[in-house]
């Protein structure tokens, strides 16, 4: 009997390594990829104008909402599913699958009318082509294998890291070569088309699961009664990431939409795109957690940590040095974009915040949470979204944005504090250390920029990103040692740990 004993801190110690080892591959993924989205994204402002960027968008734009508004959650309710879930597969596959036909039909034939809405009479014809050919991507999605999603909900996401990087690779690959010999948006939406395939492709061929057509009504409805609240969650978060984006379109036109878009890409790609990888690991792992709160907790905490270490200090560089680094990579008709970056990059900061949240309100079974957090969020938006465009043009819906998540986060945070039985001081602390090491990097490059040379040459740009990055990491290692808690420390001290049992 006393063997047994030791056995939650054996699950406890087994579920850090796989979180660990998730957050690995997911990392490598986003990094890898990211780096690589970032030189597409410049490749492509080199070759096509605002106007073809915005056009490439409104495609994207009627075939993401088309399937967000129709969106199950049934995938989240799989994975917060407790218990063998072998027998779900091929009901949700089958839902996925016919679903996305009728999608695609309906994109198809909503076309015309969503190129008038969104985009300029003169590059109308355009963009139902667009429309038309971007909305094959939803019939790859739906038709990929179902059984994919047991590598996420078993932690396993070094095999999603083969699925989605070669996906990638490809899209990107397809998309800057027919971009670079074309200068067509096309070239843009080949390499949208490849990426799909590719995922949808792999998805079978590096899956033993083969799935069939078969709809058990009953496993859907169990399903539906989950996923539902995940479905307003989605359709939520899909209005307040993107519903920008269909207002841009609407009111100010394609021109302004593609100068909108590359602008958050680039504000948000750091500090939201990577914090979201451990989020994306946190949900798997809370959900095996959900009824122990002390363990709940003690994982939240850490969760957050990492991501409070990462997007505070991401969030800084991109503001200090968004202008310099526009004006050397981009060309002058994209300059426009500097001052949107350094507004998107508060959005971006206090939406990388919640990447620890919104999973911890699902795994415990109360989706709600963040779907009336989100309500709240798309009432302030608006209000202020309109009367800020009519006032600074396209500038004005990046402050809508940013004033929209400063808002809803004292609200998020105690919401926290309630679930993990907290205090709301001890869900912020893992902020402060790196706040007080990223005003230390600030105060580093404002001295060196005190050096008699241009900012934004590059030998020099590099010597005050290296400098920032050399004093923040050096300051936020003392601050940490020096306290009574140090938490980065003992995090790290696990992860050493792990990979040395390993070798």
């Amino acid at each position: 009997m006393q063997n047994k004993e030791p056995k939650p801190q054996k699950e406890h110690h087994d579920l850090f390594k796989k979180s660990a080892k998730g957050v690995f591959w997911k990392t490598v993924l986003k990094i890898s990829t990211e780096l690589l989205f970032a030189v597409r994204l410049v490749i492509f402002t080199h070759f096509l104008t605002t106007e073809q960027m915005g056009v490439a968008v409104v495609g994207w734009l009627v075939m993401g909402g088309l399937e967000i508004f129709t969106k199950t959650g049934f995938q989240s309710a799989i994975v917060q599913r407790h218990g063998d879930i072998e027998g779900y597969l091929d009901t949700v596959w089958t839902i996925e699958a016919a679903r996305s036909v009728l999608l695609y039909l309906l994109a198809f034939l909503a076309a015309p009318y969503a190129a008038v809405f969104l985009s300029d009479p003169s590059v109308a014809d355009l963009a139902v082509k667009v429309i038309r050919v971007s909305a094959i991507c939803l019939i790859f999605r739906g038709f990929s294998n179902a059984a994919v999603i047991k590598y996420t909900r078993e932690l396993q996401f070094n095999k999603l890291f083969h699925i989605e990087m070669w996906g990638r690779l490809l899209g990107i690959l397809v998309g800057v070569v027919l971009v670079c010999v074309y200068k067509s948006v096309w070239g843009v939406v080949a390499g949208r088309v490849a990426e799909e395939f590719s995922r949808f492709l792999l998805s079978h061929i590096l899956t033993k699961r083969r799935p069939t057509f078969a709809l058990v009504f009953s496993k859907a409805s169990e399903l539906w009664k989950f996923g539902r609240h995940i479905s307003v969650g989605i359709l939520l978060t899909f209005l307040l990431t993107q519903g920008d984006d269909y207002f841009v379109a609407a009111f100010l036109g394609p021109a302004a939409l593609g100068l909108y878009q590359v602008a958050y890409k680039i504000s948000n790609l750091p500090s939201t795109e990577i914090t979201r990888v451990v989020g994306q690991v946190a949900f798997p792992a809370y959900s095996k957690i959900q009824n122990d709160i002390p363990r709940l907790r003690d994982a939240y905490l850490k969760v957050f940590t990492l991501i409070s270490f990462i997007s505070v200090p991401v969030s800084v560089l991109i503001f200090l040095f968004s202008e310099s680094v526009v004006k050397v990579a981009f060309d002058e008709d994209w300059q426009a974009i500097a001052p949107l970056i350094k507004v998107l990059v508060v959005f971006g900061f206090a939406r990388s915040l919640g990447a620890s949240r919104g999973p911890l309100y699902v795994a415990v079974g109360k989706p709600n949470i963040a779907a009336r957090l989100q309500m709240l969020n798309l009432i302030v938006l608006a209000a202020v979204i309109y009367p800020l465009a009519r006032t600074y043009d396209v500038l004005g819906v990046a402050l809508s944005l940013a004033l929209m998540q400063t808002v809803a986060q004292p609200v998020g945070f105690w919401m926290v504090a309630r679930i993990t039985q907290s205090k709301l001081v001890d869900c912020l602390k893992p902020l402060l250390i790196p706040v007080i090491a990223s005003a230390g990097m600030l105060f580093s490059v404002v001295l060196i920029r005190l050096l008699p040379f241009e900012p934004s040459q590059i030998w020099f740009l590099a010597l005050q990103v290296m400098s920032a990055c050399g004093t923040y990491c050096f300051l936020a290692y003392l601050i940490d040692k020096k306290s009574r808690r140090p938490a980065l420390t003992a995090i790290a001290r696990q992860l050493m740990d792990i990979r040395a049992k390993k070798q």
